[in-house]
C-alpha cells in the first residue's frame, strides 16, 4: 500500500477553507494554494512526521505480507 496517493483535508490557515492535499505533498513539503482565496500555503512537516508515517505503514505492511506468505 502506497500511502503517497492518499489525500489529507487541510484548512487555509488564511480563510479556514477546507481541501484536499495529496500526502505526497506534504512529506516532500510543497506549496499548495486556496482554491478559494488563493493563498500560497507552504507545508511544512516540522518533525518529519509525514515522512515517518509513510515508511512505518510501508514497513508494516511488508511484515503482514511475510506474516501471509507463511500460512499458505
Amino acid at each position: 500500500m502506497n500511502i503517497d496517493t492518499h489525500w489529507i483535508n487541510i484548512s487555509c490557515p488564511k480563510c479556514q477553507y477546507r481541501f484536499d492535499v495529496r500526502y505526497v505533498s506534504i512529506k516532500l513539503e510543497e506549496q499548495v494554494y486556496c482554491n478559494n482565496c488563493k493563498a500560497t500555503i507552504k507545508l511544512v512537516d516540522q518533525t518529519a512526521s509525514a515522512y515517518q508515517a509513510s515508511r512505518n505503514i510501508s514497513q508494516a505492511f511488508q511484515k503482514l505480507q511475510e506474516t501471509f506468505k507463511h500460512f499458505k
